[in-house]
């Protein structure tokens, strides 16, 4: 036992003789009865909630804003009552208790203590106190962990008896992670009651230099109004003070003449696009150049439509080039914006290739790439990225054969910050002394994901429907055992030039883009590698697997059957017929097993479909004592869309909505680079994306029917459930062949 200064239980310590009882007296002080600390230890939440949980016999669950704190929320003050899930009635002064049971998946361990999870954190902090306080504390958990509301409803719902739930679904109504200070919150709850329109967090606004970003408390982008709230704590902090009286100044040196400049340069009338849609009725069409400054001036803006118009679309037309070493450059001058957008598809680099000894070595790859050049350091690498204001990410790419690199920046400064994301992308040098803090995150990312019902059940189906040679689940382990020289082997055979499809769009000319690109990526060594063909090993009939959880009250479930590829003709009749089934909330699974049946918080489909095949899936969290009423109304909807015609307005709202929903891409630069770059990548016609509206409102009920029957066929669904087997085998049975795992 070693004591350090980390709270003890006294009587163990005088038992095992490590501590005297003369030195209990003088050197340690008592926290809770029993339970000591070393006397000049600071008394902190997390100190307090140890030695509250000692106090317990190791029996209690830290919980609420105690529970909030140990999870990285800030703003909870450490001389508060420690609260603990701990039946006991004459409890110690600083300790507030609560009898009540938990489920089984609402607590972990953490740093050797149990606690309530964050979801059961939230569950609790936001039921008690007063609204205003309650909706402070969720922004603060939310700011520190990523607190998704859809999670809290889910608990919710396991517990409709709760006190406190009317407040709790307000309360996560007006939740915003954004904000950085109770006082943040409190402001904007003051703007929303007033009536005003609810503000955005965090708003990054770049200094006049071009070499910082900033970050507003909350405002109006479209309206360039932001409202901070200046508290005590920057004013305490001299580093923070310093940094807002820089930030201050920045912001002050924009004047009227800076902002006419920019009008002048890129909201031009000839540059608009404009979009009106009408609740029930049709999308206008969407004007290019020649045709918007016509609409301008009759006053289309102001009108709701008339006509059942089509919107037509025109993507900016990328000049394609290929460099002496192999790769392609597609460069697009757009004027969306003084912006500038690259995106890297490295073509059979990804996951799906990975060795077999070792699968997780492609993954950390891509990872790692910006972690170090033959040339730069992964601090200098980031800090070059910082004083430019580049956001660079790395990853899985269009699909999982291939590594995605993406990059967005300023124009202005493209010819200065685009070296640097192209020396990351062919000159990366995998620092050994970086892997480990970087497997250490990637583990631990790994692991947190695989804490999730629905994230294990998607990896399972992923190995279902597509094998598993190919949809490798990689496991802690096999992260921890990479090393540098596999990660060199890797990179030296798999990143090669001849594979690289290099999409770049923004406010800079094609030929300085090509200027650069050649500049930056010309001598970049080409190698004999090709992409090879990747294994389809599709399921062969319908199969089920339970993951047991004993006692769940929800069930995790996940479902879907193998589709086509992105270029195969049934591809778009898919996606409407997934808009139908499970694609929104207007969807018939939505709606007959959440509005209709309340079987669930929300079930919704998607179509995936990648260079080598694709598949239709949809998941959900059904209420486990009605699993067996879910699982009905799911096979009969997927009966219904293979065998019944889709009324016709019925399909006629899911095809506009589609459309609508893409026409608002198009003003996302990245989602523009990113269509650019699909159209090589799978082969697209080169007016695919142009014809994209017309071909989905050509559309059919046959269509639908026919890809319904074809694909969405429960002779060949694959099904994975995470909840209590002793009721889901019966239930799950007719689904087909079932499998139990632990």
């Amino acid at each position: 036992m070693d004591i350090g200064d980390q709270p003890f239980v006294g009587s163990e310590a005088l038992a095992s003789g490590l501590v005297k009882k003369h030195q209990m007296r003088t050197q340690f002080r008592a926290v809770f009865p029993d339970v000591y600390v070393i006397r000049d230890a600071e008394l902190t939440v997390r100190r307090r909630a140890k030695a509250a949980w000692l106090y317990s016999h190791r029996e209690g669950v830290i919980a609420g804003l105690t529970a909030s704190a140990l999870h990285g929320a800030e703003w909870v003050d450490d001389d508060l009552p420690i609260e603990l899930i701990w039946s006991n009635a004459r409890r110690p002064r600083g300790l507030r208790t609560f009898d009540m049971r938990l489920r089984p998946d609402e607590f972990v361990v953490l740093d050797g203590v149990r606690i309530t999870t964050v979801v059961r954190t939230a569950f609790d902090v936001a039921r008690r106190g007063r609204l205003d306080n309650a909706i402070a504390r969720l922004d603060a958990l939310g700011n520190a962990t990523g607190l998704s509301a859809d999670d809290v409803l889910a608990v919710a719902d396991c517990h409709r008896g709760a006190r406190g739930l009317r407040q709790l679904r307000t309360a996560l109504g007006l939740y915003d992670p954004g904000a950085a200070s109770p006082k943040e919150t409190w402001l904007r709850l003051l703007i929303i009651r007033a009536g005003y329109p609810r503000p955005r967090t965090q708003i990054p606004v770049l200094s006049p230099d071009g070499r910082r970003w900033y970050y507003l408390d909350m405002g109006w982008e479209e309206i360039k109004l932001a409202a901070e709230y200046d508290g005590e704590q920057h004013r305490v902090n001299p580093i923070q003070f310093a940094y807002d009286i820089q930030r201050s100044e920045d912001l002050d040196e924009v004047n009227a003449g800076d902002v006419r400049d920019f009008v002048g340069r890129y909201l031009k009338p000839e540059q608009r696009t404009i979009v009106t849609v009408a609740h029930g009725g049709t999308p206008t069409p969407i004007y290019t150049a020649d045709t918007a400054a016509r609409a301008i001036g009759n006053e289309r803006l102001a009108r709701a439509p008339l006509a059942r118009d089509l919107v037509r679309v025109s993507i900016p037309e990328a000049v394609e080039t290929t460099l002496d070493n192999g790769l392609t450059l597609l460069a697009a001058q757009t004027n969306h914006a003084p912006i500038v957008s690259v995106r890297f598809e490295i073509r059979g680099a990804g996951p799906l290739f990975a060795p077999g000894a070792n699968p997780a070595v492609a993954t950390v790859a891509a990872a790692m790439l910006r972690e170090g050049t033959a040339t730069r350091a992964s601090r200098g690498i980031a800090e070059d990225l910082d004083n430019f204001g580049v956001s660079l990410s790395a990853g899985a790419g269009s699909d999982a054969a291939s590594v995605s690199v993406q990059a967005i920046g300023l124009a202005d400064t493209f010819n200065s910050w685009f070296p640097v994301v192209a020396d990351v992308v062919a000159h990366a040098s995998f620092p050994g002394d970086e892997l480990p803090l970087l497997k250490r995150r990637l583990i631990a990312e790994t692991q947190n994901r695989r804490s999730t019902p629905a994230s294990v059940a998607g990896e399972i189906l992923d190995e279902m429907l597509y094998g598993p040679d190919a949809a490798k689940r990689i496991t802690p382990q096999q992260i921890e055992s990479v090393t540098a020289d596999q990660l060199r082997s890797w990179y030296a055979e798999r990143y090669a030039p001849q594979n690289v499809i290099l999409s770049v769009g923004g406010a800079v000319k094609t030929g300085k883009i090509r200027q650069q690109v050649a500049n930056a990526l010309g001598k970049w060594t080409k190698t004999s590698f090709t992409e090879p063909a990747a294994q389809d090993r599709a399921p062969a009939a319908a199969k089920v697997v339970i993951v047991d959880r004993p006692g769940s009250v929800q069930t995790a479930l996940v479902f879907g059957v193998r589709g086509v590829d992105r270029a195969h003709p049934d591809q778009l009749a898919l996606v409407v017929a997934n808009r139908v089934l499970g694609g929104g909330p207007a969807s018939r699974l939505f709606v007959k097993l959440r509005e209709e049946r309340g079987l669930t918080y929300g079930v919704l489909s998607q179509v995936n479909a990648f260079k080598h095949g694709g598949d239709w899936r949809g998941a959900g969290e059904i209420t486990s004592g009605r699993i067996g009423e879910g699982a009905e109304a799911l096979a009969a909807e997927l009966k219904r869309i293979g065998t019944d015609a889709v009324p016709d307005q019925e399909l006629d709202d899911a095809k506009r909505s589609i459309v609508a929903s893409f026409a608002v891409t198009l003003e996302q630069l990245p989602q523009l680079v990113s269509y650019m770059s699909s159209r090589r990548v799978y082969g697209l016609s080169p007016d695919y994306w142009d014809r994209f509206p017309q071909k989905i409102m050509a559309i059919t009920p046959v269509d639908i029917k026919r890809v319904g029957a074809t694909y969405m066929d429960m002779s060949r669904i694959q099904v994975v459930a995470v909840g209590d087997s002793t009721t889901l085998r019966s239930v799950l049975e007719p689904f087909g062949q079932v499998t139990v795992v632990k």
